[in-house]
């Protein structure tokens, strides 16, 4: 998902409610073998706290190279991105911001095919 504007267009954000938003995560989080939820910070947080509350296993937290500051976050893991590698059924959900998606949504695309999609 984009942001509610994103380059002068409007995008799916904005058309849709939350509750659609929330169903459209947890299908994709369902229809990946191994879940990571990108970002440690209050989005982050949240996506952790949605995703548990659907009963949803995550895998580890993701956070961009050189922004490692602990090991873990609650009971998951945390990797800097360069550690994820390119796997099948790999899923990433994008929980940040919307001034840092487009340098996130980069970091993703550098480690090869990883299906992805943006948070709330």
């Amino acid at each position: 998902f984009g942001t509610v504007w994103d380059e002068g267009i409007y995008t799916i954000n904005h058309l849709i409610s939350r509750e659609q938003r929330k169903e459209r995560l947890i299908d994709f989080a369902k229809n990946h073998k191994t879940l990571y939820v990108y970002g440690a910070g209050e989005y982050g947080k949240g996506m952790i706290n949605t995703l548990e509350s659907a009963g949803i296993n995550i895998e580890a937290i993701l956070v961009s190279n050189g922004y490692k500051n602990d090991d873990r976050l609650g009971k998951y893991p945390i990797y800097e991105v360069s550690e994820l590698g390119s796997r099948d059924k790999e899923g990433v959900i994008i929980a940040v911001s919307s001034s840092l998606r487009r340098t996130f949504e980069d970091n993703i695309k550098k480690q090869g095919k990883i299906d992805y999609i943006y948070g709330f």
